[in-house]
């Protein structure tokens, strides 16, 4: 879990070496709606995401995420109450990675 505010945590992981996850789960308070399209934003031009990662974004049911942001686009939604987890990945033109031969384990969590 990193906590620190969301730019300065995309750019040091970027800054490492290989650093790439395959999990990665955006948690802000749902109050800090402008906080989500930046983090998103970020993310979906980012080398810590890549083609077979997943960014999960919770929220609340009130506020829709947009489809897409960059590379990144949603593909499942799961409502339960107030709460709305979105689910994105690389956008399937440039997806070309299917299946990975290694065990996925990376994982980080923002906010």
């Amino acid at each position: 879990m990193i906590t620190m505010e969301v730019a300065h945590a995309i750019a040091k992981l970027a800054a490492q070496a290989h650093a790439t996850f395959d999990l990665v789960f955006l948690d802000p308070p749902y109050a800090a709606e402008k906080e989500y399209a930046m983090a998103m934003n970020l993310l979906g031009a980012s080398p810590v995401v890549s083609p077979t990662s997943v960014v999960i974004a919770e929220h609340r049911k009130s506020f829709e995420l947009a489809e897409t942001f960059g590379n990144l686009q949603r593909y499942r939604v799961l409502k339960q109450g107030d709460a709305v987890l979105s689910f994105f990945r690389a956008k399937i033109e440039e997806n070309k990675y299917t299946s990975c031969s290694k065990p996925r384990a990376r994982t980080f969590h923002l906010f």
